[in-house]
């Protein structure tokens, strides 16, 4: 009998509980592969760059006809906040816009010094946007990014995402920065957040992308217009404050500890002036900050520990000589060293701590972190930098002489 009645009990659990109640088909969706967010009149701008999914189909992204369409459509709606843009979004599109799948957000410059934290709001508040998001500036609108096609690739969401990530692994000029980290960022006791910059490089009065249906641009192999990654944007809280150059930008990353590998080009000796160069690819980095205490201010040591290997030499030294390697090693110590007086001087320029300096006097010396956050801007231009820095040459290379000498030999 007991066994009677729970058979009929999940029969009836089984009845209620079939089918999908809340399913959303697939062909219902717009799946959003990029973001853009500007600021105009007290009004913003969101833009959403959507799969078209008949067009991603074809070898060329094209559809049919001998034609090539773009694998995605961009759009633009206008709202007084950012989320009543997705519910708006369907007056001009089909499909329900849906940001799960979203690999980049790009910020025009208008909405960077509006300020986002209203962005950050819409993402850590509702469950659909992800904070795993990376973040781009550009220095006009966001909509002309995202109107980019970027060949090879079919999406240009992704391949920016792309761009991104591969840049702060292979060059770490501008580090990556997801919105997560954003957050985390401004809401930290030094509230300085570095942001790539993407522009459009190239000649802009022949921008032809819109021709893409004829044949003599189809034939083309370069765009007047690319993408580029150019500069990095510096928040303080969430308002934009200034830019860095490449410079100065590659000396903050070393300062702060975002080089994961990159390449180095040095004179092969102090001092000289002729056009013999090598050049030494980075394999692992490490710094170290610890903050020290001078009398009433402070002193930042910065220790920095890199190992590479050589992989350019125009240089008429004898490689395998021991001391050669170690005058090079100083040229290249002394090379980070001024990249990250480069660096720490933007910082200064912009009264902006990106280096997270006011966390670490904050936990070695909290007591002394509440006389001073409130005139934090000024002590960090009183402070000063002990740099050290160690660099390790672990190969020179299948060669030891350059070619030029071998010959003269």
């Amino acid at each position: 009998m007991r066994s009677i009645c729970l058979s009929i009990v999940s029969l009836m659990i089984m009845l209620i509980l079939s089918g999908c109640w809340n399913r959303t088909e697939l062909n219902e969706l717009g799946i959003v592969v990029a973001t853009g967010v500007d600021f105009k009149d007290g009004q913003w701008t969101i833009s959403y760059q959507v799969i078209v999914p008949s067009n991603m189909a074809s070898g060329n992204g094209g559809s049919s006809a001998g034609t090539s369409q773009p694998a995605v459509h961009v759009f633009s709606v206008n709202s007084t906040a950012i989320h009543q843009a997705l519910n708006l979004s369907n007056l001009e599109h089909p499909r329900r816009v849906y940001v799960a799948h979203n690999k980049v957000l790009v910020i025009g410059k208008s909405a960077a010094e509006q300020g986002v934290g209203e962005l950050m709001d819409f993402y850590f508040r509702n469950t659909e946007p992800r904070e795993t998001v990376l973040m781009a500036l550009t220095e006009g609108q966001a909509i002309d990014i995202l109107n980019k096609l970027s060949p090879p690739e079919k999406l240009p969401g992704s391949s920016l995402s792309d761009m991104l990530t591969k840049e702060s692994d292979q060059v770490s000029a501008y580090p990556v920065i997801s919105v997560f980290n954003f957050a985390l960022k401004m809401n930290s006791d030094a509230k300085g957040i570095s942001v790539p910059v993407i522009d459009l490089a190239g000649d802009k009065s022949d921008n032809r992308e819109e021709e893409l249906e004829t044949e003599d641009v189809l034939k083309q192999t370069q765009q007047p217009l690319k993408m580029k990654i150019t500069k990095l944007g510096i928040f303080h809280k969430d308002r934009l404050v200034g830019e860095l150059n490449y410079n100065e930008s590659f000396g903050l990353s070393w300062l702060t500890g975002d080089i994961h590998r990159t390449e180095l080009s040095f004179p092969c000796s102090k001092g000289d002036q002729t056009q013999e160069r090598a050049g030494f690819t980075v394999n692992s980095s490490k710094t170290k900050i610890t903050p020290r205490k001078s009398g009433s201010h402070y002193v930042m040591q910065i220790k920095v520990k890199l190992k590479g290997v050589l992989t350019e030499s125009t240089c008429r030294q004898d490689l395998s000589n021991p001391k050669v390697i170690r005058e090079i090693e100083a040229q290249i110590d002394q090379q980070i060293e001024d990249f990250i007086h480069t660096g720490w001087s933007a910082m200064k320029r912009l009264k902006t701590d990106t280096a997270g300096f006011a966390d670490k006097i904050h936990r070695k010396f909290p007591s002394d972190w509440r006389q001073i956050k409130d005139d934090w801007q000024d002590e960090l231009a009183r402070m000063e930098l002990d740099i050290q820095v160690q660099s390790t040459i672990r190969r020179t290379g299948l060669i030891q002489k350059s070619f030029e000498q071998s010959e003269q030999d």
